[in-house]
């Protein structure tokens, strides 16, 4: 396994950036015009997140830049909360493909409601921009929050991809259950709650 290098990369906590940096993806214009809309919506949501008192922004952020690298975005939830924060409480944008937004969505607000009794946090959004991948700055993102929830005793819920579910687990989340996601391939999404580890006095 590769040693973490987070050389030039500052982590904060609460977050200091005020934007995402989303690089253009393709010079094709329908494209173009599709990511524009969906720039949007995640600039929206940041902003969002940071004026919101219930949620808390970690993030990395490249120095010689001053640009962020690398977020995560929790939200303190109570069990009689619906939905799943960011995911139920902004209208998705063409680009999002419906059926399976839904889908996916739909397993969250089930398994969470389900699985969760009693205050917790919600890893809403969770990325590491690709060229700073595999230096350790999402492990290190990810035990920032997790300290952080500990300070409150407090469980994390979270979903994740097959890809991202050892890395969770590594982290002392567990699966809780799965979505099997519609079409041919039978993509799943699983649910993952880490308890909380509270520290020594």
């Amino acid at each position: 396994m590769a040693e973490p290098n987070h050389a030039g990369i500052a982590f904060e906590k609460p977050a200091r950036a005020t934007s995402l940096h989303c690089p253009p993806l393709s010079p094709d214009h329908s494209i173009r015009s599709i990511l524009s809309q969906m720039r949007q919506w995640w600039s929206r949501i940041y902003t969002g997140v940071l004026e919101d008192l219930t949620s808390r922004a970690f993030t990395a952020v490249d120095s010689s830049k001053d640009q962020a690298v690398g977020t995560l975005l929790l939200r303190l939830c109570a069990p009689t909360d619906k939905g799943t924060g960011i995911w139920t409480m902004y209208n998705i944008t063409p680009d999002h493909g419906e059926a399976a937004f839904k889908s996916m969505i739909d397993g969250m607000v089930e398994h969470r409601e389900r699985l969760i009794t009693e205050t917790h946090f919600l890893i809403e959004l969770f990325g590491v921009d690709h060229g700073y991948k595999g230096r350790g700055i999402g492990q290190r993102l990810l035990a920032m929050a997790c300290e952080a929830t500990d300070d409150s005793s407090r469980e994390i819920f979270v979903q994740a991809n097959a890809s991202a579910k050892g890395f969770y687990c590594k982290q002392g989340f567990e699966v809780k259950g799965e979505t099997v996601m519609p079409g041919e391939l039978e993509y799943k999404e699983y649910m993952l709650v880490r308890p909380c580890s509270k520290r020594a006095s």
